[in-house]
């Protein structure tokens, strides 16, 4: 580790009227929780210098250590010196929507008495849409840790799972490295849904106890594959492309479409490049795959099903349960969220409207658990 001053300097992290920045997104709640459990005070915000907060070298092992613990991160010996802030930390942490480095399990609010909230990734592999409803989950009182499961590729793995099953089963292994006791609490945004589903009736069937499995807007598996890469990108962006259109395009063409269109609805950072969304777009198409081979068997329990109320594609799925019902022993409940497919995670009006009947359905769920 760098050398410490020993000073016990006047915190300066203030903006231009002299107020403490507070924590803006969940990275820099997280890191601030574990901040203020090391250094025993609340009074200073996410741009104060460690230094200036009476940081030496025994203070920064235990962050280092409780950081590492508590958001499921490897980080470098000399991660936390004297100049580090929790903004500058957080910065290094999130990378491209999801924490960096190599873990599938992604700490997105990992602080809280509550039983943990396991978000599984949609089609595009990461959980960066779950940031702002995690936010407005925390904002709304919210006591549970969050925490997202992206796919394997993101973990730095040669191999993917080939089918649903093998998915589910391999996230099981990973949320129990985090949470080896039920009962469990599961949550999926559109393919995340399907993945969910699966690992519920898994645990299910090892006699675990999973009193909540959430949907948001998941269809089910019409067990149509895509004959293309145009089919690929009609199947995922549903309205935005004609199939004869993308079909009339050049390789690269058809992949900068891809690419604006990833960067307009928040699935590609803005300065996503062509070789970038050639990988999110593999990806996709790997879990559009899986996806629509499966086949879902009957799980006991309940849905809770979160539909975005605008943009449903076709009479098939304006009912917005989406055929889950036949699947679901005790019925599926809806909710209906005011946005599209995209918009109803990621535009802040729609997560706002969406995070009340979450959070009271998360509530419902676990107040006849002790935790």
């Amino acid at each position: 580790m760098k050398n410490f001053k020993n000073s016990r300097s006047v915190s300066s992290g203030k903006d231009s009227l002299g107020v403490l920045v507070k924590p803006r997104d969940p990275a820099e709640e997280s890191l601030t929780d574990i901040w203020r459990a090391v250094l025993g005070r609340r009074d200073f915000g996410v741009c104060d210098k460690f230094s200036a907060l009476s940081g030496d070298r025994t203070t920064a092992a235990k962050l280092l250590y409780l950081t590492e613990e508590k958001l499921k991160v490897e980080l470098p010996e000399n991660a936390i010196d004297e100049d580090t802030t929790i903004e500058l930390l957080a910065k290094k942490l999130w990378a491209g929507g999801g924490l960096a480095g190599s873990s599938c399990v992604v700490a997105l609010a990992p602080m809280g008495p509550g039983i943990p909230l396991f978000c599984m990734h949609p089609a595009a592999g990461d959980v960066g849409c779950y940031l702002k409803m995690v936010r407005r989950l925390r904002t709304n009182g919210s006591q549970h840790p969050v925490y997202g499961i992206r796919m394997p590729l993101f973990d730095s793995q040669i191999s993917m799972a080939n089918s649903m099953p093998e998915l589910a089963s391999y996230y099981i292994h990973k949320i129990k490295s985090v949470q080896p006791a039920e009962p469990y609490m599961l949550l999926g945004y559109s393919m995340g849904g399907v993945i969910a589903f699966e690992m519920a009736k898994q645990l299910r069937e090892q006699g675990k106890l999973v009193p909540f499995l959430g949907m948001l807007d998941s269809f089910i598996p019409s067990s149509i594959i895509p004959k293309d890469e145009a089919g690929y990108m009609t199947r995922y962006f549903s309205r935005a492309f004609s199939i004869e259109q993308l079909r009339s395009l050049s390789e690269f063409e058809l992949m900068n479409a891809f690419r604006k269109q990833g960067i307009r609805s928040g699935i590609l950072p803005d300065d996503a490049e062509i070789s970038r969304a050639r990988e999110v777009f593999e990806v996709i198409k790997h879990n559009i795959n899986i996806t629509e081979s499966y086949k879902p068997e009957p799980c006991p329990g309940r849905i809770c099903f979160f539909s975005a109320s605008e943009g449903i594609p076709n009479k098939t799925r304006r009912n917005a349960s989406l055929g889950w019902k036949k699947y679901i022993a005790e019925g599926v409940d809806v909710y209906y969220v005011p946005g599209n497919h995209h918009t109803m995670i990621r535009k802040a009006v729609h997560v706002q409207a969406l995070a009340k009947p979450l959070l009271d359905t998360l509530t419902q769920a676990s107040e006849s658990f002790r935790w």
